[in-house]
């Protein structure tokens, strides 16, 4: 008899942590939706508290050597209607920050959402730097191959 309770309360456990992931764990959802010379946009949720502001930071990466080269804290502070689906009305999962590009020198960089040490979402890539005036490639790099089309799962 003690067996069967023990299982029932097990699946039980297993029926909920399913059906409402925010008790078995806390999680973040977010996206970059540009990384640009103008600087870096996106949206960023606590999924147990998304119509709350949240915190995490943008790591910049040298996109060559794999070294961070800097770590931005922000907080989630603009409207996103486009999310409301998600977040409920007035809430504010969007950001926006400018680079000091100068400050970084050039370079192939990548941006990434970090949040409690791990990164969240997609990371999006940016050549800085002089570029040649016909092409408008980086300079050294006369010519680049396209290397088809994939599709991304998950």
């Amino acid at each position: 008899m003690r067996q069967r309770i023990k299982l029932c309360f097990t699946a039980l456990f297993f029926i909920l942590a399913v059906s409402f992931p925010s008790l078995a764990s806390e999680g973040s959802s977010g996206h970059l939706d540009f990384f640009d010379e103008s600087g870096i946009s996106g949206w960023f949720y606590e999924t147990g508290r998304p119509g709350e502001t949240a915190s995490f930071s943008i790591r910049l990466t040298n996109a060559v050597t794999g070294e961070i080269v800097q770590e931005i804290p922000m907080t989630s502070s603009l409207s996103r209607p486009d999310l409301e689906s998600r977040t409920g009305s007035g809430s504010t999962p969007g950001f926006y920050t400018s680079i000091d590009w100068n400050a970084l020198g050039g370079g192939l960089y990548t941006a990434s959402i970090i949040s409690g040490g791990k990164t969240v979402g997609n990371s999006l890539s940016h050549y800085s730097g002089s570029k040649n005036s016909e092409s408008g490639l980086p300079e050294g790099v006369s010519s680049v191959q396209n290397l088809g089309s994939f599709r991304i799962t998950g």
